[in-house]
């Protein structure tokens, strides 16, 4: 019997109902879509909803994306979630403060379809990989045996 994957799960940050639209359009196939219209309910979500990664506005009108982010890289949990923004606002200083906040990407609206596809696989393959080196470091290299987390 052939094991089937599992989608990754990505989390969709936008007050904007027709770039959800789009996106959900864009990535749904591929992989399953949650979403938030606010950042409040983002970061209540991705307890739940453990995304692989994250979408996500910066002009909101409760907290603005920025600071989701930052909540979302204070969470150990969370910390290794790659989070691109999607944004309107394309001044070289926002890329720079959305970078330095940990995120992995940036890209501008009005976004082209096939940029954010391929984007989002790219850093979910790398995702992915990392995720796979993490579970491999946990295993003894010899009998594959789950090391002990304390040896004496």
């Amino acid at each position: 019997m052939i094991e089937q994957e599992l989608k990754q799960t990505i989390m969709i940050v936008d007050d904007t109902p027709i770039n959800l639209q789009i996106l959900i359009e864009v990535l749904g196939d591929e992989y399953e879509i949650v979403f938030a219209t606010n950042g409040r309910d983002a970061l209540s979500m991705a307890e739940s909803n453990h995304p692989d990664l994250i979408l996500l506005d910066i002009q909101m009108p409760d907290m603005s994306g920025y600071d989701v982010c930052k909540a979302f890289k204070s969470v150990p949990h969370m910390d290794g979630v790659p989070v691109i923004f999607l944004t309107a606002m394309s001044q070289q200083e926002d890329e720079v403060v959305g970078l330095k906040l940990g995120a992995v990407d940036y890209i501008t609206k009005p976004f082209n379809p096939d940029i954010v596809r391929l984007r989002v696989h790219n850093h979910l393959e790398l995702k992915r990989y990392r995720d796979e080196r993490a579970r491999h470091a946990l295993l003894d290299g010899l009998t594959g045996i789950p090391q002990s987390s304390c040896v004496r």
